[in-house]
Formats: C-alpha cells, structure tokens, sequence
C-alpha cells in the first residue's frame, strides 16, 4: 500500500464508476511507482519535491497536510487560554503577573492588552503594595494602572508603565 493516498474514487453512474475506477487504478499504479522512487532519493531530493508539491497547491491542501504532518509529529495547535476562558478566570490569571509581564502580555494582540490594562488586575498589584487610588490625581487617566504607575515613581524606581525607565518628573511628591 502506498504511503501518500488515501483517496477513494466517488462516481454517481455506472459509465462513470467505471470510469472513476479505471482513473482509480491508473493513479494507484503512478502512486506505487512514485513511492518507488521516493524511496531511493536522498533527504535533500525528497525535501526539493515534497516542496515543489506543496508550492503547488491551494491553500486548503496545504493546511490538512500541515495537520497531518503536525498529528504525525505529535504536535497540536497552541490553544489561547484567554479565548476558552471567562473573562474573570482570565483576569484571575493575570492578577499573577508582575508589572512588567503585564505590560509585556498588553502587546500580544488586543484582547490581551484590555485583559492586562484592566483596573482589576493592576488594583491588586497596588494591594500587594498597601497603594491606595488617591481622589485628589487630576488626570486624564487615574485609574489603578495610573496609581501604580505615580507610586512607582514616588518611590524612584523605573515602572513599567513606562517600559522600565525613569520618567523625567514625578506627579507625587
């Protein structure tokens, strides 16, 4: 039996299953004498044809072969937690995070930037400190990101909200 088809011929009337199996039986017999001569070709020739195949087919061949490929290699899809999950699991998740892992994942796509700028999770990295949101920051954006990112800077040491660099002033004194 040979290693590359596992295709079987589908014909809706007597004269064309005939036909269909005499198609069958000739691409059968191309099939075995290819696999012939695969099989006695160097690494480097197999991978030059196996290429110049796939170079010519559709973008739906190509993906099964991929998966195919992938099952036989043992290798599954990675799968985004954050699109399995409830928002507040992932949330949960994420309150995990140091600061700058969490602005790390906000440039991953932007649902992970909405999931890693979301007041809940930079609330409780204000929490871990003892931080409170102060009523009195007139700003565009005093949010808990926003205090944790004023008390970083209160304390002199470079926030990630700032991608790890000192900012030039200090809102809190």
């Amino acid at each position: 039996m040979s290693r590359f088809s596992n295709s079987q011929a589908v014909g809706s009337s007597s004269s064309s299953s005939r036909r269909g199996a005499g198609q069958t039986v000739l691409f059968r017999e191309r099939e075995r004498k290819v696999s012939d001569w695969f099989d006695q070709w160097t690494d480097q020739q197999k991978t030059q044809f196996l290429l110049s195949l796939i170079g010519g087919c559709r973008r739906k061949v190509i993906n099964q072969v991929g998966q195919a490929i992938n099952g036989k290699l043992g290798r599954n899809q990675a799968i985004d937690f954050t699109l399995v999950l409830p928002q507040s699991l992932c949330l949960h998740i994420f309150s995990y995070l140091d600061a700058v892992s969490l602005c790390r994942c906000a440039r991953v796509n932007w649902y992970w930037k909405a999931l890693s700028e979301h007041d809940a999770v930079w609330r409780l990295q204000c929490k871990t400190f003892g931080w409170r949101m102060r009523e009195d920051v007139d700003g565009f954006d005093a949010g808990w990101k926003h205090t944790y990112h004023l008390n970083s800077m209160a304390l002199g040491r470079p926030s990630a909200y700032t991608g790890g660099q000192m900012h030039p002033y200090s809102i809190l004194k």
